[in-house]
Parts: C-alpha cells; sequence; structure tokens
C-alpha cells in the first residue's frame, strides 16, 4: 500500500505534479516496486511472502473466494494488443502485470510507451490481506499496525502529497 500511496500522490489525474526527471524516476519507482510486491505476495505462489505462506491452509479457499470478491475485477481480454492468459479476470490482471514486468522492469522490449497497470487492484489486495492478518492474528501485529487498512493508506497519502507539495512551492 505504501508505494501506490506515494505513487498516487505524485500524480494529479493524468499528469505528474512535479514534472522533472528526478520526480518522473521517483513516481515511477513507486509504481515498479508496488508491481513486484504484488508478485510477492498475490502471484508468486512460491515466494516466502505469499499469503499462502501466512495464513492457514484450512482457511486458504475462504481467503481466496473472499479475496476474488473484494478485488472486484472486470474482464480484459487484451494488453497493448496482447492476449492476456486466463479465463479468470485475476489471472488476466497477473498476466498484465507480468507484461508490463517483463516488458519493462526485467528489460526494455522493442515496445517503446510503457502502458502502466492500473494501481487499484494492487491497493484493494493489499488492503484486504493487511485487514485479514490484523483482524485474525492481532498478537502478531500488537503494538506495530493496530489500524485499518483505510486509516493506513490515507495516513501514506497524506505524507506522499505533503512531500510533492513541499516540492511544488519551491
Amino acid at each position: 500500500m505504501r508505494n501506490i500511496a506515494f505513487y498516487r500522490a505524485c500524480w494529479d489525474g493524468h499528469d505528474l505534479r512535479v514534472n522533472n526527471e528526478f520526480w518522473k524516476t521517483v513516481s515511477g519507482n513507486f509504481l515498479d516496486t508496488a508491481v513486484h510486491e504484488w508478485f510477492k505476495a498475490f502471484a508468486h505462489k512460491r515466494s516466502k511472502h505469499h499469503w499462502s505462506k501466512v495464513i492457514p491452509e484450512s482457511s486458504h479457499a475462504a481467503f481466496e473466494h473472499d479475496l476474488l470478491a473484494h478485488l472486484d475485477l472486470a474482464p480484459m481480454p487484451t494488453y497493448n494488443g496482447d492476449e492476456l492468459e486466463g479465463a479468470h479476470p485475476y489471472e488476466q490482471f497477473n498476466d498484465l502485470l507480468r507484461k508490463y514486468r517483463d516488458k519493462f522492469l526485467a528489460h526494455l522490449d522493442d515496445e517503446l510507451v510503457a502502458n502502466l497497470p492500473v494501481t487499484e487492484p494492487m491497493r484493494k489486495g493489499a488492503e484486504f490481506l493487511f485487514d485479514y492478518l490484523t483482524t485474525t492474528q492481532p498478537d502478531a501485529f500488537s503494538g506495530y499496525l493496530m489500524q485499518t487498512s483505510a486509516d493506513f493508506f490515507d495516513g501514506l497519502s497524506e505524507l506522499g502529497r505533503a512531500e510533492v507539495n513541499r516540492r511544488e512551492a519551491t
């Protein structure tokens, strides 16, 4: 959630709020890190940080069902003209992120324009996992993050906007 909040703080609609090389790079790095974090927590099942490693196996089916309902993804059949793999919108979203990651993060392919992924599903997934863990495993978070995901995200967003506002004023 942190990187998505800071990425969004850099933008005003479709315009970068502080349009110079530093802020373009900072903004892009926040997005790229958010994509990497999504893969670790949601897309790479063998990752040591995948949600299935911290949620009891007996709860996996229910968690996944509720996560997909929370994400509420619509079908997205193509990305930049390429067919997306997977019949379910969740699989398609993961493939969309994988194409962005593989074509622009891991190495720059022949495409000259990056089609930036939407951040809302990544935010919603992190929000769902955060709230699930702080609710079902409160002792693990005692004294650390005893707030809702919405409060956590809003606080980070405000921090990011304040920093960008400070830069805009100079």
